[in-house]
């Protein structure tokens, strides 16, 4: 892999980097810090969330090495809430997630604790690098 060296003068700010985000997986632009190719890819589901139970999400990513980041979001007719979802109990002193998010190699898991989510849709963009097999990639 080649990296090309800009002149000292020359900038690139990030906001001048057009990117369409796409449910189909792309190149973002962006190196991880060992070098290998960072992609995304958006998921969207509807349907998959009801009452205190976990939903698997399958991502399809092929050839996966590691998350780099990734964002969560349910939305429903009320609004949209950021995963996790959490609040204050002074009943017991503590902090609760009501429903959160974690990715695996195969899904995106949605843990939900409590509350009824069913009818909210959930958006994941996936942030990840591959393990490259040929110069190419």
């Amino acid at each position: 892999m080649k990296f090309l060296k800009p002149p000292k003068n020359m900038f690139l700010r990030k906001k001048d980097v057009y990117f369409k985000y796409s449910t189909e997986e792309q190149f973002t632009g962006e190196y991880w810090i060992d070098g290998k190719k960072i992609y995304t890819k958006v998921i969207k589901a509807t349907g998959v969330l009801s009452k205190a139970e976990t939903s698997n999400i399958k991502h399809d990513i092929i050839n996966l090495s590691e998350f780099v980041d990734y964002d969560v979001f349910v939305q429903g007719d009320d609004g949209l809430y950021r995963l996790p979802v959490v609040y204050y109990s002074n009943v017991t002193s503590g902090t609760f997630y009501d429903i959160f998010a974690r990715v695996n190699g195969n899904s995106i898991q949605i843990i939900n604790n409590s509350s009824d989510w069913s009818g909210y849709s959930v958006t994941a963009i996936l942030y990840y690098t591959k393990n490259v097999y040929h110069d190419f990639d």
